[in-house]
């Protein structure tokens, strides 16, 4: 699978995905061509474009990641995210700092400081050329994700910012804080154009595929879809028995996944607001879950210190993932990369099933 940076090489002795970073020709990529003798022995493989030809030499091999953990942050580390790419992993923690990880070497290769508190969340744009962070000094800042600068700050909350996410198109971004209120801001900064408030302190945010509404978790145990523009609320998915922590959409825009501090995750109907789904397993609340890049697997993180890997169909249980020795704070899939961030300060790899 291919596109203009990058192709996705699946080895079919032991069926898990090989990267190569590819330095395009001036011509337009067209097709890749290429076989496997053994999973470490490329054999020949010819680009075309163009009618031009390069062999594997000119290809940077990128051999897939590996489970391990990744230590670098001196504090609780509160969010990970995977660009767009698979090529690195962010996190934010209780240090006040961003960092930017390989995600293949699990090598350290940029720090971000700025923020005056501990950064809650953290969420590449949609091209992976951005960074959008949340923290408890009441802003947000979007980074330029390649340099490291500071692009702007989105300041008008006045308690801790806990949740942030990019829209769809990458024309606005969401706010989600404690102090009660979720906001919508243009990209560049400047005012919100919008404040949705709630009754409690709203966790999570994210939008809709086409980014028109805008889903809040909350710590009235609900979940609210709501159109931004208008403020108008179109549903309340209810059913959690205590705080909702993470709200995500599914990849074809019609499900959504809420994880709770009842120890449950739940999967809803975007359009009816029907609980579809219950996902019971874990001993401590559900801080994070997520669905995989093809929507088949659901992941959770949870306090118990593990993850869970769930059946989107059945609804059973595939595995628990074990190795942080603190509660589990955030999870991000992407392929058949997953990576977890917990209070030990450390972040891990782990590998889901294609």
């Amino acid at each position: 699978i291919f596109s203009r940076q990058f192709c996705y090489l699946y080895d079919l002795c032991c069926k898990m995905p090989v990267t190569f970073e590819v330095q395009l020709l001036p011509d337009e990529l067209w097709a890749l061509i290429f076989s496997f003798l053994h999973p470490r022995d490329v054999g020949r493989t010819s680009l075309c474009g163009s009618f031009r030809l390069a062999s594997v030499a000119s290809l940077e091999l990128k051999t897939r990641a590996r489970p391990r953990a990744f230590t670098g942050h001196m504090e609780a580390v509160w969010c990970c995210a995977i660009s767009p790419s698979g090529h690195r992993i962010v996190s934010s923690a209780k240090d006040k700092t961003l960092r930017f990880w390989d995600a293949v070497t699990g090598k350290e290769t940029m720090a971000l400081q700025g923020h005056l508190c501990g950064v809650n969340s953290c969420v590449f744009s949609p091209d992976g050329k951005f960074l959008l962070s949340g923290s408890g000094d009441k802003t947000a800042v979007l980074w330029d994700s390649l340099t490291g600068a500071q692009i702007t700050s989105f300041v008008g909350h006045v308690r801790s910012v806990r949740s942030v996410a990019f829209s769809p198109t990458f024309e606005h971004v969401a706010t989600a804080s404690d102090d009660r209120t979720a906001r919508v801001w243009e990209v560049g900064g400047g005012q919100p154009l919008a404040v949705l408030r709630s009754y409690a302190t709203v966790t999570s945010v994210a939008f809709s595929w086409d980014g028109s509404r805008l889903l809040t978790g909350s710590a009235d145990n609900s979940v609210r879809v709501s159109e931004w523009s208008t403020l108008r609320e179109v549903a309340r998915l209810e059913g959690h028995r205590d705080w909702v922590w993470s709200v995500r959409v599914s990849p074809d825009g019609l499900k959504v996944l809420s994880g709770s501090a009842d120890a449950t995750a739940k999967l809803w109907d975007i359009n009816s607001g029907q609980c579809e789904r219950t996902f019971a397993g874990h001993t401590r609340p559900v801080s994070h879950a997520v669905f995989s890049t093809n929507g088949r697997v659901m992941v959770t993180a949870s306090h118990d210190r593990t993850l869970k890997l769930w059946d989107y169909q059945s609804g059973v249980e595939i595995t628990t993932l074990r190795g942080h020795t603190a509660p589990v704070t955030c999870c991000s899939a992407l392929g058949t990369l997953l990576v977890s961030s917990s209070y030990d300060s450390t972040l891990r790899t782990w590998l889901m099933p294609p």
